[in-house]
């Protein structure tokens, strides 16, 4: 008998865990959890079989029933996992065997999102109107990465790292110059990493730092442009006051450069008031552009804001009543109110002013706003006055950088005004039947006599003036306007023949205005005692129609031509009958082309200037002038005036229609029809002639 030996095995064991090694210390530690479902694969040596098995929920997994022999045990590696401890094992089992295996811990990969934004209102959010960047570089560094690692932003500005151990991961934005961190302020962001954590995305805000520029500038048109051609302004102050989004303020001072800029860059988002600071310039400069602005500072404002000013001054002065006529503004004298006063010039630029005002209750006036140049300061003058400050007076402001104050006083005086009549003072019908040596309702002017005025102004000037009284219109009238004042003697000349009734001479003072008279009134009464007086008569340049009131014995044209003078060059006189002119000119000796001047009619008389004459004749009553059908040449043979319209109804036997005179001054004729309105009628008077026209042979009765 064989005995045989009977041999058993007691077939082996493996078991092993597999658990999330939250903190990637290879260590199965408190907290941290088994995986569940996960594969472990298992061979034996030279053999094709191939175990494998899933973890239970705790992790746990475990295979019985294993020969002796030796074993190959690893775990499967899945995606998004980084295995923390080895991954495999090699064991031999024998019998009885119950092999327990170090756990097999995983980390799960962590994804850290990054996200990459130009924080355009610089709030530190990403929110509307923000806009991603494209391109950035970020710098990630931790425990998983030998040596840093650079990622760059895509077209939606997003990137990321994929992190496989846990730990401190820091993650650094690139500088580039021009831009600031907003969110984070730093550039720089820590992500503290445990298996399997989620993050959300890393958002790095930045913002384009901004400029504030711009340019002070002398804005000579004032239009509010720099146009060209207006130079910059140097040194002067800019402010710019910023409150800041982020919290706080900036406030910087700039000062232009010589070309007139500033520049302010590297501004944060904020909002910025951005002012010129005219306290710290010369005086008399004034904003053409407003001297404050408010930015509001988005991320790449540029914002240019330029400042225009003009220097302006003032022109100012008293119109007033130079009583002492020295041209000088004196305490005593009072300011005239309602002149206007004319500024007119260039400026420095060439732009033409004309500016006018008008003086103040108290004769004060003002121009403003007055730029650098040259100008001249006038009046409109008023009727009756005199300037005593020599005008125009010239401003010149060429150049002014500065506020101007140029003061410009303006002396007038006013004129009187010296007039009256030369009248036939007529015997009283009553009491006291005599002349009175007024210029009664009754009595009338006389025409063509000389009125003198001769005296010395306040300020010493002579003055000697002539005047011939009125034998057109206002009969007797005579004045001497824009006298100014002072002491003077107001004569008449009398004519032999006359009698004054009144003095012949006046002395007149005429005080300044308004404490003397502006209108003085002097009247000189005459009557003729004698009945050969002289007259004068008064001739207008070139042709007037002429006739002697008197008989004057002799005179014919020759001697009427030497009585005038060496101004008389031609007489003539229409006859009647043939209807035509015969003349007699200067130098003619021939007696038969001489003619007697026949008192009543009329003749042209022409000189070659301005002519006063005198007669000596009689005056006794005038004969009746006969007319002949159609125009007749008559003269006015009596002293006293009559109107065109009864000058017509002194004809008789006939029917005179009408009655024209020659205006020497004028140069043209005037006439009266009869029955025509008032406003045609005229005064006929002694010394002139006229052209009547009657409808048949009359006379004409005086």
């Amino acid at each position: 008998i064989v005995i045989h030996d009977f041999l058993n095995f007691e077939l082996g064991m493996v078991c092993g865990y597999k658990f999330e090694d939250k903190n990637s210390n290879g260590v199965w530690d408190e907290g941290e959890y088994g995986l569940p479902n996960w594969p472990i694969h298992m061979v034996r040596d030279d053999t094709p079989e191939e175990w494998i098995v899933y973890t239970d929920s705790s992790g746990f997994f475990c295979i019985s029933g294993l020969k002796a022999d030796w074993y190959l045990l690893w775990e499967e590696l899945l995606p998004g996992w980084t295995p923390t401890t080895q991954t495999w094992a090699v064991f031999t089992v024998t019998s009885g065997a119950m092999i327990v295996l170090d756990p097999f811990g995983n980390f799960k990969d962590v994804k850290i999102p990054i996200m990459k934004y130009e924080d355009v209102d610089g709030n530190g959010m990403f929110n509307e109107g923000d806009r991603p960047i494209e391109g950035w570089m970020f710098t990630v560094s931790g425990p998983c990465f030998d040596t840093p690692v650079q990622v760059y932003t895509d077209a939606e500005g997003k990137t990321g790292v994929t992190v496989t151990m846990a730990g401190t991961y820091t993650i650094v934005e690139e500088d580039r110059e021009g831009w600031m961190h907003v969110n984070p302020s730093d550039g720089t962001a820590t992500a503290v990493v445990v298996s399997g954590m989620m993050f959300k995305t890393f958002q790095f805000g930045n913002f384009i730092l901004g400029q504030i520029t711009g340019q002070k500038f002398y804005d000579w048109n004032a239009n509010g442009v720099m146009d060209e051609g207006e130079p910059g302004l140097a040194n002067w102050v800019i402010w710019i006051n910023g409150t800041l989004v982020s919290g706080g303020f900036m406030n910087i001072t700039r000062l232009t450069d010589s070309s007139g800029f500033y520049s302010v860059t590297g501004l944060p988002a904020g909002t910025y008031v951005v002012s010129e600071r005219l306290e710290y310039g010369l005086p008399g400069w004034v904003p053409t552009t407003p001297a404050t602005t408010t930015v509001v500072m988005n991320s790449g404002t540029i914002s240019s804001l330029s400042f225009g000013n003009a220097v302006y001054g003032v022109v100012h002065g008293w119109k007033f009543y130079d009583k002492d006529m020295d041209g000088i503004f004196d305490e005593n004298e009072p300011g005239l109110p309602g002149w206007t006063i004319v500024l007119e010039g260039y400026t420095d630029q060439g732009l033409y002013v004309y500016r006018t005002t008008v003086t103040g209750a108290d004769g004060w006036y003002y121009f403003d706003m007055v730029q650098p140049g040259e100008y001249t300061v006038t009046e409109v003058l008023q009727e009756t006055w005199e300037c005593t400050t020599a005008l125009p007076i010239v401003v010149d402001s060429s150049g002014a950088v500065q506020y101007f104050d140029v003061r410009v006083d303006i002396g007038n005086i006013r004129y009187a005004l010296i007039h009256g009549y030369k009248f036939l003072d007529t015997f009283s019908e009553s009491s006291p039947f005599w002349p009175n040596g007024l210029f009664d309702e009754d009595e009338y002017g006389l025409g063509n006599w000389e009125i003198t005025l001769e005296g010395w102004t306040t300020t010493g000037v002579y003055v000697e003036r002539v005047q011939y009284t009125d034998n057109m219109k206002n009969i007797g009238y005579y004045e001497f306007d824009d006298v100014l004042p002072g002491m003077y003697w107001v004569n008449e000349t009398l004519l032999s023949g006359f009698y004054a009734t009144k003095p012949i001479s006046n002395l007149v003072m005429v005080y300044p205005f308004p404490y003397g008279p502006v209108g003085i009134t002097i009247d000189f009464g005459n009557l003729i005692p004698e009945a050969d007086p002289e007259l004068n008569f008064v001739l207008s340049e070139g042709w007037n129609l002429w006739s002697c009131p008197m008989e004057v014995e002799g005179l014919t044209a020759m001697s009427l031509l030497k009585e005038i003078g060496p101004t008389g060059l031609m007489i003539s006189r229409l006859n009647n009958p043939d209807e035509r002119y015969y003349s007699y000119s200067i130098g003619e000796n021939v007696s038969r082309y001489d003619f007697p001047i026949v008192r009543g009619v009329g003749y042209f008389v022409y000189v070659t200037s301005d002519t006063t004459f005198t007669l000596e004749g009689v005056f006794g009553p005038a004969d009746d002038a006969p007319l002949g059908a159609g125009w007749n040449i008559v003269g006015f043979s009596q002293l006293k005036p009559v109107m065109a319209s009864e000058f017509l109804s002194m004809v008789e036997g006939g029917q005179a229609l009408m009655v024209s005179y020659l205006d020497a001054d004028e140069g043209r004729y005037y006439s009266y029809s009869l029955g025509e309105p008032d406003m045609y009628d005229f005064v006929v008077s002694p010394g002139r002639a006229y052209f009547v026209w009657v409808d048949s042979d009359a006379t004409l009765v005086f």
